[in-house]
């Protein structure tokens, strides 16, 4: 059992942390852009303390876009399943079970098994919003800044989908130790409801079929919707760029595809991003389901990519900013350069000639 080593706990704890130190950043990003919105719209000075408090909320409700709502979504998902599940991990463990660093009861296993599945599920499922909203901008033509009931859509339906998905789990007494770091659902004791097992399953009886209704297929629903999603805006983009090449300047100029290539290396990081953090899982919790034995390269798997969701989430997206800021350093100091060369009393004669060439 990998979590038995408490050097593993400790690093851990730390790829949580990350992940929640970068979903505040995306947080603090988003709510930065509204808050530079709202100063252009201020209350008058007179007006009372709850008119000013009602009157930030409105501004917030209208000026937040359809994307930008996702992702606020999205990054607190990140947060909390961060926090509760490999940050605190084994603390929240009933301290009677042999493990490094038990300290918790089986209602404090029951709370991190419901708000892993919870906010995780909040994560998944706002991720595949967010594709299939991106797809409906470019394809369909939206607006980012639409209405309030299309924001509404996008965003309380990956909350919907994860209450219900965690619920059931609670009543059914699901959530239990799963034999790794954390509490998820399983049944208790462990391996009570292998077949042929001569142990008697105190909680979670049927816990392989929660698992595989509850979180499983889901999930990996989810998971197909991200890739259907993201392959189909690529194309829409690909599509229009085809529509610009009739307005070339030469016929024998080659067409761009400049924006079908940044779509697509963004879809790829995308992809890439949430198939590293679930697709050890998806492997994992298949042969937890299937009663096969988990293999001891997806219990190490599962356990260090499963943390990283939110440091990943933050790596893609903040990776525009990052290109448009490298290609902004990188034309300067390209610049710089030429004037540098063309300087006669920092260069020589031979090396001015050969910058004119």
């Amino acid at each position: 059992m990998i979590a038995q080593y408490s050097g593993v706990l400790i690093l851990v704890k730390f790829m949580g942390l990350l992940s929640m130190v970068a979903s505040l950043f995306i947080i603090r990003h988003v709510l930065k852009r509204l808050l530079k919105k709202r100063r252009n719209d201020q209350p008058d000075a007179d007006s009372g303390m709850r008119s000013r408090f009602q009157h930030s909320v409105d501004i917030f409700v209208s000026k937040i876009t359809l994307t930008q709502s996702i992702m606020l979504c999205l990054s607190c998902g990140d947060f909390i399943s961060s926090f509760f599940v490999p940050f605190l991990s084994t603390w929240m463990v009933p301290k009677d079970i042999d493990l490094v660093w038990a300290s918790g009861n089986v209602y404090t296993c029951t709370a991190q098994g419901y708000l892993s599945v919870m906010f995780f599920g909040l994560s998944v499922f706002s991720n595949a919003s967010l594709a299939v909203s991106h797809c409906l901008v470019v394809r369909c033509g939206w607006k980012d800044e639409e209405k309030k009931r299309r924001r509404i859509a996008f965003t309380v339906t990956p909350f919907v989908c994860a209450f219900v998905f965690s619920i059931v789990p609670l009543i059914w007494q699901n959530y239990n130790y799963n034999g790794g770091f954390y509490c998820d659902i399983s049944a208790s004791p462990i391996d009570c409801d292998d077949s042929g097992s001569q142990i008697e399953c105190i909680r979670g009886l049927n816990s392989r079929k929660v698992l595989l209704f509850a979180q499983l297929i889901p999930f990996l629903i989810a998971f197909l919707v991200i890739i259907a999603s993201v392959s189909l805006l690529c194309h829409a983009v690909w599509m229009q760029e085809r529509r610009m090449d009739r307005y070339a300047v030469s016929t024998t100029q080659h067409p761009s595809r400049v924006l079908t290539s940044q779509t697509t290396y963004q879809g790829i990081w995308y992809i890439a991003a949430f198939g590293i953090t679930w697709v050890p899982w998806y492997c994992y919790a298949f042969d937890e389901v299937t009663g096969g034995g988990v293999v001891d390269l997806l219990d190490y798997l599962h356990v260090f990519t499963k943390p990283l969701q939110g440091l990943l989430n933050s790596l893609v997206y903040f990776r525009p900013k990052y290109l448009s800021v490298r290609a902004r350093y990188v034309n300067q100091v390209r610049v710089l350069d030429r004037v540098f060369l063309r300087t006669k009393c920092f260069a020589s004669p031979s090396e001015i000639r050969m910058n004119r060439v």
